[in-house]
């Protein structure tokens, strides 16, 4: 499995690394590197005062909550951090997101039965895309997990079938002057490295 700090290097580019409890585009609690924030799943992680750097107390995390819960989702992450007194150090940041890339290697070696022998490129492509998108999204782009089924995979296919709708509509498929697309890229250029690679 491609290590923790090949994966966190690459998605933290693209990925939102928020020290408090915000809302995400959906509306739904989060904090850290899109990570969902039940308030059962808050409560056992270890958030601090920002005034004093104390351990926060149970009902210092239930009021943090309570605030951004009554929030307006999608909101600038400044925005949310006028409404929260707590923070989670970048350490515990870092292994909730060791846990999620374990899980997602997990899925992706429940789909592709040879992922583990592939080239860490290619892992690293498809954890951005699973990570990026979710396991349900991840599954609708029927044409690349069916490159990736091939044996031996087909990377130009799995390359070709990459790219995922950008928001703005106004952003020209591969422009490299956008982040979105230049994270599309990536993942392109990662599966196309792989090409005359021996997994």
């Amino acid at each position: 499995m491609i290590s923790v700090d090949d994966a966190w290097n690459q998605e933290v580019q693209y990925e939102k690394c928020v020290d408090h409890l915000y809302k995400d585009d959906k509306g739904y609690p989060t904090a850290g590197c899109g990570n969902l924030m039940m308030l059962a799943t808050m409560m056992a992680l270890p958030w601090r005062r920002r005034d004093n750097d104390q351990e926060a107390s149970t009902d210092e995390i239930q009021a943090d909550w309570n605030s951004v819960a009554k929030l307006p989702g999608n909101m600038s992450d400044a925005y949310y951090a006028k409404f929260t007194k707590l923070y989670l150090p970048v350490d515990n940041i870092k292994k909730l997101f060791s846990s999620r890339l374990v899980e997602f290697a997990h899925q992706l070696a429940g789909i592709y039965a040879d992922y583990d022998t592939w080239p860490r490129a290619a892992q690293l492509a498809e954890l951005d895309m699973i990570f990026n998108l979710g396991i349900g999204t991840y599954l609708t782009f029927t044409s690349h997990v069916t490159a990736l089924k091939k044996r031996p995979p087909d990377w130009q296919g799995a390359a070709d079938s990459c790219h995922r709708k950008n928001k703005n509509p106004n952003v020209a498929k591969w422009d490299p002057s956008d982040k979105h697309e230049r994270r599309q890229i990536m993942v392109r250029d990662l599966l196309l490295s792989c090409i005359n690679s021996v997994s």
